[in-house]
C-alpha cells in the first residue's frame, strides 16, 4: 500500500469509527490533519506512543461526554492528531510470526474448556495469516459482533478508560486466538473478540490468528486406542 493509498484508507476508517462512536467534527478535523503530518515523516516505526509528546495525558481525558462537553475543540483535535499518528505508525509495522513454544504457552494462558474440542495438553496451535472472518459468522451475523463493539467501547468510556477506536484504525499487529470447537461449529475465540467486531466494520475479509486444536498425534493415539 503506497502513501496515497494508505492516507485513503486511513480516512475511510477514520470515518467509520466516527459513525461508530459518534466522533466530534473537531476529532474528525484533527485525524485528518494529523494524519497529513504524520505521512511525512521518514520512519514512521518510530513514532512515538506517549500521548504527553502531543501535547496531552491521554489517561486524562476519557469520558461518557468527552465527544460533546468535557472537552473543548482545541483538545478533541489533538486526540484526533494523535489517533493519527498511532494508526500510521501501526501500518508500518510488521506482524512477526511466533514461536511454536510461544503460541502453546499462550493456548495454555488463554485457554477455555469450554471454547475448544479439546483439552490442553492435547493441543496444537497453527500461525495462520489469512484466516477467513467468515468463519466467525457462523456463530452471529457481522452487525452483531459490530454492536458489542460499539456498545462495549461506550463502557469503556463511562469508566474513564480508552474504548475501541484505535481497533479500527490501526493495523491489527496482534493475531486473534481461536480454537478449533468441532465439525461444523465457529472457532472459540480466546483473544481478539473485539478485534474481529473492529475487522468487520471495516469491511475485512481475513485476519491474523493462531488457530488452536487438537494435535495430530494425539488423534493418531486415539484412533489406535479405539481400533481406528
Amino acid at each position: 500500500m503506497n502513501i496515497h493509498e494508505l492516507r485513503t484508507e486511513l480516512l475511510r476508517r477514520a470515518k467509520i469509527a466516527s459513525d461508530l462512536f459518534d466522533w466530534s467534527d473537531a476529532h474528525l478535523t484533527g485525524f485528518a490533519r494529523g494524519l497529513d503530518e504524520a505521512l511525512q515523516l521518514g520512519d514512521k516505526t518510530t513514532i512515538s506512543l506517549d500521548s504527553k509528546d502531543y501535547g496531552f495525558r491521554v489517561e486524562r481525558i476519557y469520558g461518557p461526554d468527552m465527544e460533546t462537553t468535557t472537552l473543548s475543540n482545541a483538545m478533541l483535535e489533538k486526540l484526533g492528531r494523535y489517533d493519527a499518528f498511532q494508526a500510521v505508525r501501526s501500518w508500518h509495522k510488521e506482524i512477526k510470526e511466533p514461536s511454536q513454544e510461544s503460541m502453546l504457552a499462550q493456548a495454555k494462558f488463554w485457554y477455555l474448556s469450554s471454547e475448544c474440542d479439546f483439552d490442553i495438553d492435547e493441543t496444537a496451535c497453527e500461525f495462520c495469516p489469512d484466516f477467513p472472518l467468515s468463519e466467525m459468522l457462523r456463530s452471529r451475523p457481522a452487525s452483531s459482533w459490530i454492536e458489542v463493539l460499539k456498545v462495549d467501547h461506550q463502557a469503556r468510556l463511562n469508566e474513564g478508560t480508552e474504548g475501541y477506536a484505535d481497533l479500527v484504525l490501526q493495523k491489527h499487529l496482534q493475531p486473534y486466538f481461536i480454537a478449533d470447537r468441532g465439525e461444523g461449529r465457529a472457532p472459540g475465540i480466546f483473544d481478539g473478540y473485539h478485534r474481529i467486531g473492529a475487522a468487520l466494520a471495516v469491511g475485512s475479509k481475513t485476519c491474523t490468528a493462531i488457530y488452536a486444536f487438537r494435535s495430530p498425534e494425539y488423534e493418531q493415539e486415539l484412533n489406535r486406542a479405539y481400533g481406528m
